[in-house]
């Protein structure tokens, strides 16, 4: 997520951010949350990834109010964060 308010800016008062992606969330870890970190540690030589509460706290600083935030029963478990400008 960019920390510049170019998405800010561009969206009307009411409009929404959208965010689909392959996330962890350490409060609920799956199989997969395990399986992704794993394979950040081989590709990229740290255990990091993506997490579910840091992209809401990203999206909350640049200015954004979360309505939504859940995991979709798909193949990898994704997260979709649905989030209005206020």
């Amino acid at each position: 997520m960019p920390r510049d308010s170019r998405i800010q800016e561009a969206l009307p008062s009411g409009g929404a951010l959208v965010v689909y992606d392959l996330m962890t969330d350490p409060a609920t870890p799956t199989v997969h949350d395990v399986l992704q970190r794993l394979s950040h540690g081989l590709l990229r030589g740290d255990g990091s990834s993506s997490g579910v509460e840091e992209c809401r706290a990203e999206i909350e600083e640049a200015g954004f109010r979360v309505r939504q935030a859940e995991r979709i029963d798909s193949l990898l478990g994704d997260w979709l964060i649905v989030a209005a400008k206020f």
